[in-house]
């Protein structure tokens, strides 16, 4: 079985089905499908980044900060912030496919907005999300 890492060393490239739900509303889980590139230089502030934690399993969070050698990232339905380590990254997010539209992380404004501006409302979001899922009730009994 191939790795990430190997893919990565290969390719230059990895592409799957998302899984999980830490990057909703961005990705959602078994419907969107990730590009990530391998990384071939330091993280820029709220790019999405794949890295491998120490128990071994990939995830898929923002850079909000860096400190050091250290960067501070979360999962954008997260409530913790992680801390890791740029060895432990293998990969930068370029875009996804939400159905049959690409997203291009690098080029795409309403993406670039979304990014910067995600940082701000998300410590409103736990506030608003059960509003979003009333609304979407709502519409879907109609």
């Amino acid at each position: 079985m191939q790795t990430v890492e190997s893919i990565l060393e290969r390719d230059g490239v990895f592409t799957r089905m998302a899984k999980g739900h830490s990057m909703y509303p961005m990705i959602r889980s078994c419907r969107d499908q990730i590009i990530v590139e391998k990384l071939t230089r330091a993280p820029k502030l709220y790019e999405v980044v794949l890295y491998k934690r120490e128990c071994g399993t990939y995830t898929l969070h923002r850079v909000i900060r860096k400190k050091g050698d250290v960067y501070i990232i979360w999962g954008d339905n997260c409530d913790y912030v992680e801390e890791i380590a740029l060895d432990q990254i293998l990969g930068v997010l370029v875009g996804f496919y939400r159905g049959n539209k690409y997203i291009d992380c690098r080029k795409n404004i309403l993406y670039k907005i979304y990014s910067v501006s995600w940082r701000f409302v998300r410590p409103f979001y736990r506030l608003i999300r059960p509003l979003g899922s009333k609304i979407k009730r709502k519409l879907n009994r109609k």
